[in-house]
């Protein structure tokens, strides 16, 4: 088993073969394959012992090691100069729920349909009974609405969703 890192190794100057000074100075050592950028996952966990000595060995370069463990969010950049290591993370990340420089465009629902709820035993039932209307004023007892474009006052209890008698 074991933790398996994907990494990359460069340099500074650039025009450095990180290769060529790679494979001088590192030993085989049985986790190692000696293709630090060949792109799979690797155990080496002696990556910071064998860089150091690297870094030693060419105090003028500064090397990079990028690493990806096989964790999610396991995001690594380590710089070695000299024998020395410098370490860097990603800041850890929360994806904000909404926009910071976009306005977010104003929602407003459309109403639900007002419908009248005549009465079966009303002789206006078949006229009104289910049709859509638009409020035009109110009073304690009674509304004045719009229907199919004729305004007709009717009792407040017709506005309001019968009660289920079952």
């Amino acid at each position: 088993m074991g933790y398996y890192t994907h990494f990359q190794l460069s340099a500074l100057p650039r025009s450095v073969d990180v290769d060529e000074l790679f494979n001088e100075t590192v030993e085989y050592c049985g986790c190692y394959d000696g293709r630090v950028n060949h792109g799979e996952g690797m155990k080496w966990y002696s990556h910071d012992h064998d860089m150091v000595a690297l870094s030693k060995k060419y105090p003028t370069v500064v090397f990079i090691l990028d690493g990806e463990g096989e964790e999610a969010g396991d995001l690594w950049r380590k710089f070695y100069v000299n024998g020395e290591i410098e370490t860097h993370r990603p800041e850890p990340w929360d994806a904000p729920a909404r926009p910071k420089s976009i306005e977010m465009p104003v929602y407003v629902p459309e109403p639900a349909p007002r419908v009248l709820h005549v009465p079966h035993d009303h002789i206006l039932h078949s006229a009104l009974d289910g049709k859509m209307y638009e409020e035009v004023d109110s009073f304690p007892d009674t509304t004045i609405v719009t229907v199919d474009g004729s305004t007709v006052t009717v009792p407040n209890a017709w506005l309001e969703e019968p009660e289920d008698l079952s």
